[in-house]
């Protein structure tokens, strides 16, 4: 099954890719996530929600910072995607942006992927956490809502 892939917003400092498979939909940021990249970021969030997947994947591991406004922005994914019933899996960022997850006691809350699975492995869009591929796989470490 091939994916659809499209970039949202590029630029020197903030890039955005948005990519479908089968039932799955990652946003995938590289760069510095800040007040200056809020609106492409939301811009993504609505394109991406609006395809209405099963699975929407966060990945950050190719972030460099992430400030309170990022944050944010994912905070407000996290709801949103709550409310339509999709399930939201975090690829987590490098230390200093899973930092400013940690100061906010959010690692608990949000559904990140296992640290050894964050830097170096080839990551499945489909199904992060089991490597199924197909309609999006299943997540058997995500609690139940």
């Amino acid at each position: 099954m091939s994916a659809h892939v499209e970039a949202v917003y590029d630029s020197r400092e903030f890039r955005v890719l948005v990519s479908d498979r089968g039932t799955t939909t990652s946003i995938e940021l590289d760069g510095e996530c800040d007040l200056a990249s809020r609106p492409a970021l939301k811009d993504a969030i609505a394109r991406a929600l609006a395809r209405r997947p099963e699975y929407l994947v966060l990945d950050l591991s190719r972030l460099k910072f992430m400030d309170a406004a990022g944050l944010g922005v994912v905070i407000e994914l996290a709801r949103r995607a709550d409310a339509q019933q999709v399930h939201l899996v975090i690829c987590p960022g490098p230390p200093a942006v899973q930092r400013v997850f940690a100061l906010c006691h959010l690692t608990d809350g949000l559904l990140f992927l296992p640290a050894s699975r964050r830097f170096g492995e080839s990551r499945d869009p489909v199904s992060p956490a089991t490597g199924d591929t197909g309609s999006g796989g299943t997540l058997a470490s995500r609690p139940d809502r």
